[in-house]
C-alpha cells in the first residue's frame, strides 16, 4: 500500500531543491526613447549569445532612459545579452562587418573586443534579490 504522507514529503522536498529567485535587471545609457530593449538571458554557455536560443526573453517599450525588468528564475548560473531595437525590426542590425548598428550590452558589462563576449565572462548567479545594471554600449559605426 502507497502512503499519501510519504510523497507529500516527497513533493515538499523536492521543492526546497529548485529555489526561485527575483533577479532586478536595469539597462542604462539609452539615448533615444524609441523602439524597444531586447533582454535575452541564456542558461546554456552553447546558445550565448545566440538569436532565439534564448532561455527566457523579454521585449520592454523605451519609455525612459533607464528601463528596470524584474524577473523570477531558478537558481543557477546565467548570463545576458541586450540591444536597443530602435527601429522596432526585432533584429540588432550590423554592418557588413557583423559591427552592431544599434546600441548593445552584456551582464557584468563586458565591453566585446573583437569578438563576442563568452558566456563565462558574462555570467553570474542568481540570488534573490540580486540586481544587475547593464550599461549599453553605443554603436561607433554606420551603416
Amino acid at each position: 500500500m502507497r502512503n499519501p504522507i510519504l510523497y507529500l514529503f516527497l513533493l515538499f522536498s523536492i521543492s526546497l531543491y529548485s529555489q526561485t529567485s527575483t533577479l532586478e535587471i536595469k539597462v542604462t545609457n539609452i539615448k533615444e526613447l524609441k523602439g524597444n530593449i531586447h533582454i535575452g538571458l541564456y542558461k546554456d554557455p552553447d546558445h550565448f549569445p545566440k538569436v532565439n536560443k534564448e532561455y527566457k526573453k523579454y521585449v520592454l517599450k523605451v519609455t525612459d532612459k533607464e528601463i528596470t525588468k524584474l524577473i523570477k528564475i531558478p537558481d543557477g548560473k546565467y548570463a545576458i545579452s541586450v540591444y536597443h531595437d530602435k527601429n522596432s525590426d526585432n533584429i540588432c542590425n550590423q554592418n557588413k562587418l557583423q559591427i552592431p548598428l544599434e546600441a548593445f550590452g552584456f551582464s557584468n558589462n563586458v565591453v566585446p573586443f573583437f569578438a563576442v563576449p563568452t558566456f563565462g565572462q558574462c555570467s553570474f548567479k542568481s540570488e534573490n534579490g540580486k540586481k544587475l545594471s547593464i550599461r549599453l554600449i553605443q554603436p561607433i559605426v554606420s551603416e
